[in-house]
């Protein structure tokens, strides 16, 4: 945003805000191969219908309860919703009950 100030157009002292929705997210198979690369929102609606688990950078695996539930690091991305954040996953892997019904969580990246 910009305000028009005694000096002309100046930069808003509010800083831009992040489409934390569309940040890639890597989508892995249950052999941790990757699949393709999604957005955050593709991720949690994975995370939430659990086609999906978060992968942290520890590597330990969290389903969507789980993942509510981590704190928001200060380099992690944050999804706010009301009261809070949600830690914004970089690396989901597909549930291996996923990979065994009809439609496989690599046919839900491609949207």
């Amino acid at each position: 945003m910009f305000f028009r100030g005694a000096h002309g157009i100046e930069a808003s002292a509010q800083p831009a805000k992040r489409d934390v929705l569309g940040l890639p997210v890597l989508l892995l198979n249950r052999h941790f191969a990757p699949v393709t690369v999604a957005t955050a929102k593709r991720a949690f609606c994975l995370l939430y219908g659990g086609a999906a688990h978060a992968v942290d950078h520890d590597g330990d695996t969290y389903d969507f309860s789980d993942w509510l539930n981590l704190p928001v690091r200060e380099a992690d991305d944050g999804l706010p919703i009301i009261g809070r954040e949600i830690r914004v996953p970089r690396v989901c892997i597909c549930s291996a009950t996923s990979a065994r019904r009809a439609p496989s969580c690599a046919s839900h990246a491609r949207t």
